[in-house]
């Protein structure tokens, strides 16, 4: 690494040597022995400690699988004008995504694995004199599109080639930089097939890192590979933050041993292994670097009072920083264990780990590391109930100053409840490396629960002092919980409507806007007045797609779906909505666009639509994809459906142009 590390020291213990004449007969004092670390996750440069975790961790995944077996918004202006990037649920940390814009380019990467060679787009010249490429409709490279906000038009100038062994989940684009995140294989949201082991072996993730100065011709600048399988990224200040997890490949383990001989035999391969055999393994262009140490690669630490509950896992999860301009390693550090969640914030990074112990005993443990600076553990907490982070979920939890909120659900053996959800409000305790409980919800002096009985929870959101929550089933109760005393959360409001909302966004301080689902199963927005925490108003309802059967909305679970661009008095956003046409027989993919007027007056504030685009014009044999992105630039929408782009302007979608 390039950067120092920060070395977790295990109890030493100093003894005094004695003192003063051989006439004194008051005893020697000696100094208390250092504190005992009983932390849950701990550190050493012992690298036999290292592996007899990792050995616990085999025998605890053989025993796992057969006890399952029997039972934020962003909106910019670089390229001149107004428009919108990836939304994100940080303001200040980007996300990668398929689809980036850096207000003249777009940037789209395929929906799956692709190898060809580099197209680019000779004798042309940079901006308003770069003429349209005749491309197909279904590129299967990562297509560089350039963008015409006065005529709401587009037309692609170059491509880069994907290997054929790569699947490229996401990109970012910054400061002329064009950064690709793939993977060999993907096996599931943040690990969830934990009952096997052998699929997460043998995988990499490589981020290739272009330079964009010369769109015709990016230049690839650096190529990083990274043993192990994608977890998430996120970019800071700081850099990219690659997250993923590495099963090692030992040779003549049996992972499910059914005798003692084949028992022995592991123990054998385990103990001759040394910890460069276990950590995964980081290069550069092809050439091995260094990668986290022992000292940086954490593991379940016995002294605790979780260690036997503890989630143990065979997989060694790490976290790169890469350095998105030139790709050098800056910072990492790892730990052994599994994945379920990952959060970050421009300090911090949590990861949520939710567990199954012997009969009803589970929870969920949640681990931060400081990523400022020298990244290091910060600390830990055992919750009740389950915390699961994906898509839209990940706004269940939050940092907000010092304080870490999060909510989780627990399914419970009472047929008259069988759902409890519960607010934490954590707080990192550098001097025993936990996170503190500050206050829980519900709790005994304020005892009225997160929803009614048999409730599930669907949207949630943080916003400074307040949260947002949604429960719902057979009506839609909208929470409104004030936060501003850390020790002393409570639920000050709540509406019920028909419905529920899967996605939350803060229009205002004083506005809310609820996409999900009406009574009736059609995709509906829902605009709350949320001024009066004590009574919060629901101000408009508007279902989208009335005329389409089963509708839905990739933008309810997949944020990346929604965009919003923000204005002084009116503020846009568009939403991909699909469903089956009846009348037609056949399958549509539309982009709805509405405008929040008034959005200083809540009492007036209304929502309007001039209408939508549509993915049409295809070839028989194309269909529309479930993958839908949009941007808005001025008075120009561009909407990419698959690798397809269709453009037009604010207020005659109907006027469509593309594929293109």
């Amino acid at each position: 690494m390039q950067k120092p590390v920060i070395i977790l020291c295990l109890g030493l213990y100093l003894f005094g040597c004695g003192g003063g004449g051989t006439t004194s007969t008051t005893p020697t004092p000696r100094p208390d022995p250092a504190p005992v670390d009983t932390a849950i996750l701990t550190s050493t440069n012992d690298s036999s400690a290292f592996i007899a975790a990792y050995r616990e961790a085999l025998s605890h995944a053989a025993q796992v699988r057969v006890l399952r077996m029997e039972v934020a918004m962003a909106a910019d202006s670089a390229g001149g004008g107004s428009f919108t990037t990836t939304y994100t649920q940080e303001a200040n940390v980007d996300e990668h995504d398929v689809v980036k814009y850096d207000g003249q380019y777009l940037y789209i990467a395929p929906a799956g694995h692709s190898g060809c060679c580099f197209v680019a787009t000779d004798g042309l010249a940079l901006a308003a004199d770069i003429a349209p490429v005749p491309v197909a409709n279904d590129s299967q490279d990562i297509r560089i599109v350039a963008t015409d906000p006065d005529n709401a038009s587009a037309y692609e100038v170059a491509t880069l080639p994907i290997d054929e062994d790569l699947l490229i989940e996401g990109m970012y684009h910054h400061d002329q930089r064009l950064s690709t995140i793939g993977t060999s294989a993907w096996w599931g949201t943040y690990g969830d097939n934990f009952t096997r082991i052998e699929p997460w072996a043998n995988q990499f993730t490589q981020v290739d890192i272009y330079d964009t100065t010369t769109i015709q011709s990016p230049a690839r600048i650096a190529r990083i590979g990274v043993e192990g399988s994608l977890v998430n990224t996120r970019r800071t200040s700081a850099g990219i933050h690659l997250i993923t997890r590495h099963s090692p490949s030992i040779d003549g383990y049996i992972y499910y041993p059914s005798n003692d001989a084949e028992k022995a035999a592991n123990d054998s391969l385990v103990n001759n292994l040394n910890s460069e055999d276990l950590l995964p393994k980081i290069q550069i262009d092809g050439v091995d670097v260094t990668g986290p140490n022992l000292s940086q690669c954490y593991f379940n630490n016995p002294n605790s009072s979780s260690y036997r509950e503890f989630s143990y896992f065979p997989t060694i999860t790490t976290v790169t920083t890469i350095d998105p301009l030139d790709g050098s390693i800056d910072d990492g550090f790892c730990f052994v264990g599994y994945s379920d969640g990952v959060y970050i914030n421009e300090g911090d990074l949590v990861v949520t780990q939710n567990y199954y112990g012997e009969g009803n005993d589970s929870g969920v443990f949640v681990h931060q590391f400081a990523l400022s600076g020298a990244s290091h553990y910060e600390g830990s907490a055992r919750l009740d109930g389950r915390l699961y982070l994906n898509g839209n979920q990940d706004f269940r939890i939050s940092r907000h100053g010092d304080v870490l909120r999060l909510v989780t659900s627990e399914w419970m053996d009472d047929s008259t409840d069988r759902l409890d959800h519960r607010l934490y409000m954590l707080d990192a305790n550098a001097s025993n490396k936990t996170l503190s409980t500050l206050a829980e919800l519900p709790n005994s002096r304020r005892p009225d629960e997160i929803g009614k009985p048999n409730e599930d929870l669907y949207g949630v959101r943080f916003m400074g002092d307040r949260a947002y929550l949604v429960t719902f089933e057979r009506i839609d109760p909208l929470y409104v919980l004030d936060l501003n005393d850390p020790r002393d959360p409570l639920i000050t409001g709540s509406l019920d409507i028909p419905g529920f909302s899967n996605f939350l966004h803060p229009v205002s301080d004083d506005l809310l806007l609820g996409l999900g689902q009406s009574a009736e199963r059609k995709v509906k927005l829902a605009l709350f007045d949320v001024s009066d925490m004590t009574s919060p108003q629901l101000r408009q309802e508007v279902i989208v797609g009335q005329e389409l059967s089963w509708p839905n909305s990739e933008a309810e679970y997949d944020r990346h779906a929604f965009a919003y661009l923000p204005g002084s008095d009116n503020d846009r956003f568009a939403i991909p909505v699909a469903g089956w046409d009846e009348a037609a027989q056949r399958h549509r993919q539309q982009l709805h666009l509405f405008d929040i007027v008034d959005k200083n007056d809540p009492s007036a504030v209304f929502i309007q639509s001039p209408g939508f685009l549509e993915v049409n014009n295809l070839e028989d044999n194309q269909y529309p994809s479930h993958r839908n992105r949009t941007v808005l630039h001025d008075d120009a929408v561009f909407y990419i459906n698959g690798t397809r782009v269709y453009s037009a302007f604010w207020q005659s979608p109907i006027n469509q142009l593309g594929p293109q």
